[in-house]
C-alpha cells in the first residue's frame, strides 16, 4: 500500500497570547480549508481507515458520519504493528499549556494486544510513553483496569465500548514541537475482537489544566526531602515563556556532581546514582534562579 496521506483541516479560534483550538472530526463540514496538518497513515501495511464504521460494537462515529478505526469493516488482524501519525504544533510558537483532546473506544484482545499512544518533542527522533510520563500534566478520561503493560510501556487494552474522553497536557514552552502517535499492535493469536476507534481530534493551547489546581505560593517547590533518588521540581506557572535553563547539584564541598539543560517547568530527575547525603540543588529558569537544600537516603 503506498503511503497515505491525509489533509486534516482544523477550525482555529485566536486570541489573547495567540490562543487557539484546532479540531479534527473527520466529517468534512466540521473543518476550515487552509488551516490543517498531515496524518500519516504508516505505509505498507496500515490498518487504519477513515470512514462510517460498520460493526456490531463498533457502529457509529463520535460525531457522524466517519472515525479512523482499525478497519470499518474486519476485526484487527494479527501481527498488527500499524500506526498513525500527526504534528500537534505544526512550527507555531506559543506558550501555556497545550491540550490534545480525543474520543475512543476499545475491543482488544486483554492478554498480547494493545493500544499504544507515543509523542516525540525532537521532530520524531525519539519517542515517548506518556503513562506516568513526569512532563506530562495529566492523562485521564480511561478506565486503569484496561490498560495492559507491554514491555513498550503502558497500552491500552481489553474493551471498552464507552466513549472515553482523553486528555494529554504538555508544557507549551518545553515541547515546542510536538508529534503524536497511535499504534495498534497485536500477537500471533486471533482474538476477532473490531480493534480501535478514534474521533473528534481537537488541539488547543490554555493557560490553566482540565484539572482544578491549586495555586503554588512558592516559586519553585522541590519534593520529596528527603529523596530516595528521585526528585521533583514544580516551577509556578505563568502564563508567558517560562523553562528550567539549568539545574545544578553540587554536594556540601561545593563540587559540581551533575547537572542538566534546559527542561520543563514540571520536571522529575533521577539522582539515584549519588551517595546519601546532603547536596545543594541550584534551579535557574528564565524568569529567576533558586538554590534549595536535598538529601538523598536510599
Amino acid at each position: 500500500m503506498k503511503k497515505a496521506l491525509l489533509f486534516l483541516f482544523l477550525a482555529a479560534a485566536i486570541s489573547g497570547k495567540s490562543q487557539f483550538i484546532f479540531q479534527q472530526f473527520f466529517d468534512g463540514a466540521d473543518t476550515i480549508q487552509g488551516q490543517s496538518i498531515f496524518i500519516y497513515f504508516q505505509p505498507n501495511d496500515s490498518i487504519w481507515q477513515i470512514g462510517q464504521p460498520s460493526k456490531t460494537l463498533f457502529h457509529a462515529a463520535a460525531s457522524a458520519p466517519k472515525a479512523i478505526v482499525t478497519d470499518t469493516l474486519n476485526p484487527y488482524p494479527n501481527n498488527a504493528s500499524s500506526s498513525f501519525t500527526f504534528d500537534a504544533i505544526q512550527g507555531s510558537p506559543f506558550y501555556g499549556i497545550l491540550a490534545v483532546q480525543w474520543m475512543q473506544k476499545l475491543d482488544l484482545d486483554s492478554v498480547g494486544d494493545g493500544a499504544l499512544i507515543e509523542f516525540s518533542v525532537d521532530n520524531g527522533a525519539t519517542w515517548e510513553n506518556p503513562f506516568n510520563h513526569p512532563n506530562v500534566y495529566n492523562f485521564f478520561g480511561f478506565d486503569w483496569a484496561n490498560v495492559y503493560s507491554f514491555p513498550q510501556g503502558d497500552l491500552f487494552s481489553g474493551t471498552d465500548t464507552t466513549w472515553q474522553n482523553v486528555w494529554l497536557c504538555f508544557d507549551a514552552n518545553w515541547a515546542q514541537s510536538l508529534l503524536m502517535r497511535f499504534t495498534l499492535l497485536s500477537d500471533s493469536v486471533s482474538s476477532n475482537k473490531e480493534g480501535w476507534m478514534l474521533d473528534n481530534f481537537i488541539v488547543s493551547q490554555t493557560f490553566a489544566h482540565t484539572i482544578n489546581e491549586l495555586v503554588q505560593e512558592k516559586y519553585i517547590v522541590v519534593s520529596p526531602i528527603p529523596s530516595t533518588g528521585l526528585v521533583n521540581i514544580n516551577t509556578r506557572k505563568t502564563n508567558d515563556y517560562h523553562i528550567i535553563e539549568q539545574v545544578v547539584v553540587r554536594d556540601m564541598t561545593g563540587k559540581i556532581v551533575k547537572q542538566f539543560g534546559k527542561s520543563p517547568v514540571k520536571v522529575s530527575l533521577d539522582l539515584s546514582d549519588l551517595a546519601d547525603g546532603k547536596y545543594i540543588l541550584l534551579v535557574k529558569t528564565n524568569q529567576g534562579k533558586e538554590t534549595i537544600p536535598i538529601t538523598i537516603a536510599h
